[in-house]
């Protein structure tokens, strides 16, 4: 809801102990990006069959359900997918979903979401590009996540004892730990002309 206040520019906040109310300016407003569950997370406030749904299901067909008439809310920022598999299943969801929303709503347009997925495990790095083309025609870019990267690197290292996994305050990170993972960003995406984004 107050996502959707942001792109609406309905947002405010009354505070009434101050006696204030704070609301959007007037101009010059950035304009947010949903980030979108992993796929892994439930969510329990929603069951069926008395298991919890997927919190990414939940919050995908209720974000697009919402903002079905403010096609800059569609941009989705999706995070921690590893393969082309699942980004194919995200691309049936999408589809599933903007199908059910044009059923019930006709002025709605599909094809209206756009993906920016993040690359944040070491193996969607080396699988960028079937990603993109699996999540077609949904795909719109690609990002870094320096962070998670790092830890699903210690998880699939995390039996060898030479391995450590980098102090964050170091500041030279990703200069010695994740250069490369920028460089093949790049090189698979410009191809393509698809967003590029760091990971930092």
């Amino acid at each position: 809801r107050n996502l959707a206040g942001c792109f609406d520019g309905t947002l405010e906040v009354v505070d009434e102990a101050r006696g204030k109310t704070y609301r959007l300016a007037e101009v010059g407003l950035a304009k947010p990006v949903k980030r979108v569950a992993g796929l892994a997370l439930p969510d329990g406030d929603h069951l069926l069959d008395g298991e919890p749904m997927p919190l990414h299901l939940v919050e995908l067909v209720q974000h697009v359900w919402m903002n079905r008439d403010c096609t800059s809310a569609l941009t989705i920022y999706f995070p921690k997918l590893e393969n082309e598999e699942e980004a194919a299943y995200l691309a049936e969801l999408i589809s599933s979903i903007e199908r059910e929303v044009r059923e019930r709503d006709p002025s709605y347009s599909p094809g209206s979401v756009r993906v920016i997925l993040v690359f944040e495990n070491p193996r969607a790095i080396f699988r960028i590009q079937e990603m993109a083309d699996a999540l077609y025609p949904y795909f719109l870019g690609g990002s870094l996540g320096w962070h998670d990267f790092l830890a699903s690197t210690a998880r699939l290292f995390r039996n060898d004892p030479t391995y450590r996994i980098p102090v964050k305050a170091d500041p030279d990170i990703v200069i010695r730990n994740i250069r490369e993972s920028h460089g093949i960003l790049v090189r698979a995406l410009e191809a393509i002309g698809a967003l590029k984004i760091g990971g930092m």
